[in-house]
């Protein structure tokens, strides 16, 4: 519950404002601590489709070092029969056009099942 100087209530403390938040090095420390603990698979690539960053939630779900993939198509983690999406993905990209991909590749650098939620 707010109060009507925005404070918290229940605790007293008002609510952060935008001034509270990190901007220029530390907001990119942040947000790279952010995708470097992430559970989650977080990859770049640049427009040409080469993988340029890689994080440990991406090393668990497909099996690879960041030093392995980075540097190398990602059309290396897309199963044979979805490669015609990325092409799509790319092109895109190219247009300027904003891509979330919400479904990854069922395929990991063993060729096991990932199971996704």
């Amino acid at each position: 519950m707010r109060s009507d100087d925005n404070s918290d209530m229940s605790s007293g403390s008002p609510a952060p404002s935008m001034n509270d938040f990190p901007t220029g090095h530390d907001a990119a420390a942040l947000l790279t601590a952010i995708v470097e603990s992430s559970e989650d698979a977080i990859i770049s690539k640049s427009l040409q489709g080469v993988i340029t960053s890689w994080n440990h939630g991406a090393q668990r779900l497909f099996g690879y070092r960041a030093d392995e993939v980075i540097g190398k198509p990602v059309t290396i983690l897309i199963p044979p029969d979805r490669l015609d999406e990325e092409l799509i993905i790319l092109a895109r990209l190219q247009a300027g056009n904003v891509s979330t991909i919400s479904k990854p590749s069922d395929v990991t650098r063993t060729a096991r099942c990932a199971t996704y939620h």
